[in-house]
């Protein structure tokens, strides 16, 4: 009898793309948020909300978000090939 090891690929997303980070988050049933108490109606402290963060975090609406990402120049970063919510956030290159 031989035994076979079947070894999965993670792969790692950099995108700025809305539709994209958009179907991402909701998969995995998160919701676009900032750290309670840093939303001034135009910034905060971005975040998304898996429900498992220590932080307290306030929902945005997507459009709040994604005008942030595009006001701080920023990607997400996270892994397309897993079931792993973990992610961050990185200025563009």
């Amino acid at each position: 009898m031989s035994t076979r090891t079947v070894t999965k690929t993670i792969e790692t997303v950099r995108t700025h793309d809305h539709a994209r980070i958009k179907h991402w988050v909701e998969n995995r049933g998160g919701t676009p948020s900032v750290v309670d108490g840093t939303w001034d109606g135009k910034k905060g402290e971005l975040r998304i909300d898996f429900g498992e963060s220590d932080e307290i975090l306030s929902e945005i609406t997507w459009d709040d978000f994604f005008s942030m990402l595009e006001g701080g120049n920023l990607d997400l970063i996270y892994q397309k090939n897993s079931d792993s919510s973990e992610y961050k956030f990185d200025e563009r290159e």
